[in-house]
């Protein structure tokens, strides 16, 4: 009897012991990138430049660093790696893929949460876009010509905030023009914060190695979003390519995002009232405008109508429309939790859509929920 009491004993502290060893320990950190590298066959260079900064830093007791690869038909080198300090390992090996189809992002995400389980997790959406693409999707992908566009971030990003069975605490593009309001508003119920850029992205910008490094056990989700951005221009700031000059960065706090359309929604509605037509056109026409022709900076538009309305408007209309913009520029810097630019030097880095034929349209398309804020025509 005391045998058998001893061999049961003994069995169920191997069973426990086999438990623990197959479940992955439960950092308090994961980083996952989203890598599509195969619209441009100099891409593959920019993505391995990447993963080299990453691999300075690597993953660490408190912190999973990992990346879905697609470098297009070279299957050699695509799959899921895993980054340690100085060692990136293929840990799956995946045939070429279309990254521009969300179920692969939900697939990496699902893998993510099995393999390298965290209390918090930030995602980075990978990509290098060609300007005359932009108004086709925000994610191409070569092999299949397909392309992921605004609209579908929504969807993707809340079955990702299921799968991980928490919001995903910090997403990062590394990707040109999407620090849009339009862009913040689809992610709003599935991350807190959003880093990103809001103008044209350099190809080797990203000082990944100082994003990682200035992680630590017990950072503030709040802080490393903050940390993140200021690393990013940091990095433009000391490239000597004459382009970096230009950089605008930005973190945003995505809880704080309804507040900023409701105070958008009010003001546009002053705005469609026929009153403020003039001014509107001038200040459209002076605002911080970017490559893509229907982005304007959000801050610079606001200021510069205020600007305006003093010498179009009478002392009462013009009332009306300052403390409208005052409500707005308030709701902003709520916000937006860092910013920070090189060379455009009248910016938030934050953009919304917008047509200089009416203010109409950025009421429809870049702000107002109810009319598909999200809804930047990169995908017309």
């Amino acid at each position: 009897m005391k045998k058998t009491f001893c061999c049961g004993l003994l069995f169920l502290m191997l069973s426990i012991a086999m438990i623990a060893q197959a479940s992955p320990k439960i950092k308090e950190w994961t980083f996952a990138v989203y890598m599509n590298a195969d619209n441009l066959s100099e891409v593959y260079d920019f993505a391995g430049k990447d993963l080299a900064e990453m691999a300075k830093t690597g993953s660490n007791d408190f912190l999973n660093v990992v990346a879905l690869v697609d470098y297009g038909y070279n299957a050699e080198t695509t799959g899921i790696h895993y980054v340690e300090k100085n060692k990136v390992t293929r840990v799956k090996k995946i045939s070429s893929i279309d990254m521009a189809n969300p179920v692969q992002f939900l697939r990496f995400v699902s893998y993510v949460k099995k393999q390298y389980p965290a209390k918090h997790y930030a995602i980075v959406f990978w990509h290098r876009n060609i300007v005359k693409n932009i108004y086709k999707g925000i994610f191409h992908d070569g092999c299949s010509e397909n392309f992921m566009n605004i609209h579908s971030l929504k969807e993707t990003f809340k079955k990702a905030k299921e799968i991980l069975g928490q919001q995903i605490d910090v997403l990062g593009f590394d990707v040109s023009y999407m620090q849009m309001l339009g862009v913040a508003y689809e992610c709003k119920d599935s991350a807190k914060y959003l880093v990103g850029l809001q103008a044209k992205k350099i190809n080797d910008s990203v000082a990944y190695d100082k994003i990682l490094d200035s992680l630590k056990p017990n950072t503030r989700v709040k802080t490393f979003a903050k940390n993140w951005a200021k690393e990013y221009v940091k990095k433009y700031k000391k490239s000597e390519t004459s382009f970096a000059k230009n950089v605008t960065c930005s973190a945003l706090d995505l809880q704080k995002i309804n507040d900023l359309v409701k105070a958008l929604e009010h003001f546009v509605t002053i705005v469609l009232s026929g009153k403020y037509e003039k001014t509107f056109n001038y200040s459209y026409g002076e605002a911080r405008h970017f490559t893509m022709p229907a982005s304007v900076d959000l801050w610079h538009l606001i200021k510069i109508i205020k600007k305006r309305a003093i010498v179009h408007e009478t002392p009462t209309s013009f009332a009306k429309l300052s403390k409208a913009c005052d409500v707005v520029a308030k709701a902003l810097s709520n916000f937006i939790i860092f910013s920070d630019n090189e060379g455009y030097r009248t910016t938030s880095s934050v953009s919304v859509a917008g047509q200089r034929a009416g203010f109409g349209r950025l009421g429809v398309c870049g702000v107002v929920g109810s009319g598909g804020a999200g809804a930047d025509r990169f995908d017309r």
